[in-house]
């Protein structure tokens, strides 16, 4: 039986490289698009990843690599903005959402799944806003999709992500605060490559 081919949009970031060491250990072929290409690193299953150097923005730069595929994942996404680099929370979890469905519109046998949030950023709400305007995209198109909504992922690789668990855990010890942090739930950065591999089984048996 051919193995099914996962694209993975950021598949070069800390979430995407997450969900595609699962992948593959889930016996998928896995294809990574990202404006970086390969990750610097030395990671021996890095070699076992198509690794694509592209503008995700522009479609006509990775049209013809997602024919190959099966399911796309969407694990693009920026914590604070740079609006004087066009790094926003609009573009980046809400409009490129809608660059690649449209863009796969006429390719039948897709399905798709998007790494969106349970929780914002502090001070910055715009973040969890534009991603819940992608869900509610995506519950509009008849493109197959599921959603993945993580709380703070944090691993290695991202030291103030790690830091920041620690101090909600600690926090969540204390009489009170507990109840004001109930909602946040920090999980390692591998738990979000679990939970892609749940929505893919679910996809595939519709």
């Amino acid at each position: 039986m051919e193995k099914q081919r996962i694209v993975i949009f950021g598949g070069s970031g800390f979430v995407g490289q997450a969900i595609a060491k699962r992948a593959l250990a889930n016996q998928y072929e896995v294809i990574s698009i990202s404006r970086s290409g390969r990750p610097k690193g030395t990671e021996p299953w890095f070699d076992q990843i198509q690794f694509i150097q592209a503008d995700v923005f522009d479609a006509k730069q990775w049209h013809d690599t997602i024919k190959t595929g099966d399911i796309l994942v969407d694990a693009i996404g920026i914590l604070t903005e740079k609006k004087a680099k066009n790094l926003t929370y609009r573009r980046y979890h809400y409009e490129i959402v809608k660059i690649i469905t449209q863009a796969v519109s006429d390719i039948k046998h897709l399905s798709f799944i998007y790494i969106s949030a349970s929780q914002g950023v502090p001070f910055h709400p715009g973040y969890l806003r534009e991603k819940q305007r992608a869900e509610v995209f995506l519950e509009n198109i008849p493109l197959p999709s599921a959603i993945v909504r993580p709380s703070l992922l944090y691993g290695k690789g991202r030291k103030y992500s790690t830091e920041m668990a620690k101090a909600i855990f600690i926090s969540k010890k204390i009489p009170g605060v507990a109840w004001l942090l109930r909602s946040f739930e920090p999980r390692p950065v591998e738990w979000v490559g679990d939970q892609v591999i749940a929505k893919l089984t679910q996809l595939e048996s519709k």
